[in-house]
């Protein structure tokens, strides 16, 4: 009841979609540029606790949900000095969340340049866990995490298919920069937990693919694309071990070293 932190988050988020629409648009961002910066500071007064720096579920409330901070967490509204203590929280918490909120939660993890916890949770073995609905047997995505935490349970449930575009957008990195896919940009997170990976995608030009790999002192991100698309990136201590444009075929390279993933 009342003014809730959550359901903040999500329209602070969903007003920041709005503006990156009218920057693509060519549209004034004024307004709500500074309606954003108004949100965002009431936001942090209204709902973050003053002794722990926690963001607390609503006004009024002491308590301090999982809910409550991984949607400050997703939303960029988490004070620099208050993150050690927000990401100390949902470490505590683990994913005491359903499927669906499970999305925001990792995305906002990752965001915050903590691919490897995000990935642990992934891929966890517990009653709430992708794991678990292997273990039940099931062949796609389920709406719950198990069939006895909701009598209905769909068996295959778009929502709850998180780890697909993470492990695309976030952690092999790949965006697509203009519409129809003409100019890519990549940007890969990969955490340590994951030593290799492998994607094909379907692009209106063609088929995309992309494979990476670790050893011991060296990663390796191979990626193809078809002929007439842009590549962005990868930056971040990347570097090209070969480059073909007129192929589409790209060979980045990086060493490891400690704090570099």
């Amino acid at each position: 009841q009342g003014c809730q932190t959550v359901l903040n988050g999500h329209y602070y988020k969903f007003l920041g979609a709005c503006r990156s629409i009218q920057q693509a648009a060519g549209l004034d961002t004024e307004h709500l540029s500074r309606r954003l910066t108004a949100m965002q500071e009431a936001f942090v007064r209204t709902f973050r606790h003053v002794r722990s720096g926690l963001f607390v579920d609503a006004v009024g409330s002491n308590h301090s949900s999982l809910h409550a901070n991984a949607i400050a967490l997703y939303a960029g509204l988490v004070p620099a000095q208050t993150r050690p203590a927000v990401l100390g929280h949902l470490r505590q918490k683990g994913m005491v969340c359903g499927v669906w909120f499970a999305d925001f939660l990792l995305q906002g993890l990752i965001e915050a340049g903590q691919a490897d916890f995000a990935f642990d949770l992934m891929t966890r073995d517990d009653p709430r866990s992708w794991s678990n609905m292997l273990a039940e047997g099931a062949t796609a995505c389920m709406e719950a995490w198990g069939a006895d935490q909701k009598w209905n349970t769909s068996w295959c449930h778009g929502w709850a298919s998180a780890p697909i575009p993470l492990l695309v957008e976030h952690f092999l990195g790949i965006r697509h920069v203009e519409p129809g896919w003409r100019v890519i940009r990549i940007q890969p997170r990969m955490p340590r937990g994951l030593k290799s990976l492998g994607l094909h995608l379907t692009l209106p030009q063609g088929k995309l693919t992309v494979t990476y790999s670790r050893s011991e002192r060296t990663e390796l991100y191979s990626l193809y694309v078809p002929v007439g698309v842009r590549v962005e990136g990868p930056g971040d201590h990347w570097v090209a071990r070969s480059a073909d444009a007129k192929r589409g075929a790209y060979l980045f390279e990086r060493g490891l070293r400690q704090g570099t993933i």
